[in-house]
C-alpha cells in the first residue's frame, strides 16, 4: 500500500470569520494576502452616501430602513415589491 502524506496547514484566527486553516504549500506572502481579503470582507463597512449622491431612503417589506442609491431603486422594487419609498434627496 502506498503512503498517506499528511499535509500540514496552517490555522489563522481572522477576526470576525474565524479559525481559517491554509495548506502549508502556500508562502507566507499567500497567507497574509488571502487572509487580508478574507478580513476585508467579513469586516466592510455599510456604504455611507456622500452629500451629492442620489440617495433614496426606503423600508423594505420586513420593516428595516435604509438608504439606497437611485440607481439601484428599480432592481431592489424587482426583489421587494412592497418596497416603500420615504424620502427621495
Amino acid at each position: 500500500m502506498g503512503e498517506v502524506s499528511k499535509t500540514m496547514k496552517r490555522i489563522i484566527q481572522i477576526q470576525n470569520v474565524g479559525n481559517v486553516a491554509f495548506p502549508d504549500h502556500m508562502t507566507d506572502a499567500d497567507v497574509n494576502q488571502a487572509a487580508g481579503r478574507l478580513h476585508d470582507k467579513a469586516n466592510q463597512k455599510q456604504w455611507e452616501p456622500d452629500e451629492d449622491d442620489p440617495v433614496v431612503r426606503v423600508q423594505t417589506s420586513d420593516g428595516q430602513h435604509w438608504h439606497v442609491h437611485l440607481e439601484d431603486l428599480p432592481k431592489l422594487k424587482q426583489r421587494d415589491p412592497k418596497l416603500k419609498v420615504i424620502q427621495e434627496s
